[in-house]
């Protein structure tokens, strides 16, 4: 009886192998990625973010897609760069400033199927762009429209190999949003596109 129920749990495990090395697969390749971090910014460029905070409220206008505008968002209050910072229906009176987004900056859609297929060992590369492009507009003069570029291109890979690439100084496991020198990236872009405007 026991050898009979012995043998029936290892056919059901035969069974669930696969369901079961794609699950962990998934989760292995997670954990196995790496992105590139912007550029460095100089130490002159460095010096400028001295001047932050700027003394503006910024209102972010809702994005046909949210998740673009709840993430500008949440850029926007990380940077620091401005004193206020909402969504713009949180707003009681026109903000100084309304942040738009412009451009949907996202990943490339890419199956990494040998890489799935082959555990993490071959990886998967592919040239992603990141970061935000968007507009400032001040409320009273909605002519007078600023386009910041805070966007960037670079490798990713996935798979047993952004182990290694990971741990150099110019990339990350983790979403390059949230670093420290993507935020620092973020604030120089903005104020360098405000110099000489203001609400």
């Amino acid at each position: 009886m026991r050898i009979f129920h012995s043998l029936g749990f290892i056919g059901f495990a035969l069974r669930a192998a696969p369901a079961l090395f794609a699950t962990s697969t998934l989760y292995l390749l997670v954990g196995c990625a790496s992105a590139p971090l912007p550029p460095r910014l100089t130490a002159a460029q460095s010096k400028r973010l001295s001047e932050l905070p700027l003394p503006y409220s910024v209102g972010v206008e809702p994005y046909m897609h949210p998740v673009y505008s709840e993430k500008l968002t949440t850029a926007l209050k990380a940077s620091g760069v401005f004193s206020q910072v909402a969504p713009l229906a949180d707003f009681t009176r026109p903000p100084d400033l309304i942040a738009t987004v412009e451009k949907s900056v996202h990943g490339t859609a890419v199956i990494p199927a040998l890489t799935f297929i082959t555990a993490g060992v071959v990886p998967t590369v592919v040239q992603e762009d990141h970061g935000f492009v968007f507009s400032l507009t001040p409320s009273s003069r909605k002519s007078q429209k600023t386009m910041v570029d805070a966007s960037y291109s670079g490798t990713t890979t996935l798979g047993w190999a952004a182990l290694g690439i990971r741990a150099l100084p110019d990339y990350t496991g983790n979403e390059p949003e949230q670093s420290e020198r993507f935020r620092r990236m973020f604030a120089y872009r903005t104020l360098s596109a405000l110099k000489g405007k203001s609400p």
